[in-house]
C-alpha cells in the first residue's frame, strides 16, 4: 500500500512513460510477469503479445544498506529466459 504513487512519480521524473504499473512482492517475480507479457500480452487489448519485452531496472537489491548490490539471481533468471533487459543507474544515467 502506498507504493504506486511514489513509484509512478519516480518513473515520470526519470522520463519513463507507462500505461500500466505492475509491482511485485519479490524482484524474481518480475521474470514471470515479463514471460507472460511476451507470450500473451497485457490487459484486454493483449498489447505486446508476441513482441520483444524489455525490462529497464536498476537490478539491485539490499536497498536498506549503504550501497545496494547487483541482484545476481534476477539477472541469471532473465538471461536464462532470454528476456532483454537494460540496467538503469539513476545516479549515472543522464
Amino acid at each position: 500500500p502506498g507504493v504506486f504513487g511514489p513509484t509512478a512519480r519516480w518513473l515520470e521524473q526519470h522520463g519513463f512513460r507507462h500505461s500500466r504499473l505492475i509491482l511485485v512482492n519479490a524482484a524474481r517475480e518480475k521474470v514471470a510477469w515479463l514471460k507472460d507479457a511476451a507470450a500473451t500480452g497485457l490487459g484486454r487489448a493483449r498489447r505486446c503479445a508476441g513482441r520483444p519485452v524489455v525490462l529497464v531496472d536498476d537490478l539491485t537489491r539490499a536497498h536498506h544498506r549503504a550501497a545496494p548490490e547487483a541482484d545476481e539471481e534476477v539477472i541469471r533468471l532473465l538471461e536464462a529466459q532470454g528476456t532483454l533487459f537494460q540496467v538503469f543507474r539513476p545516479d549515472t544515467t543522464p
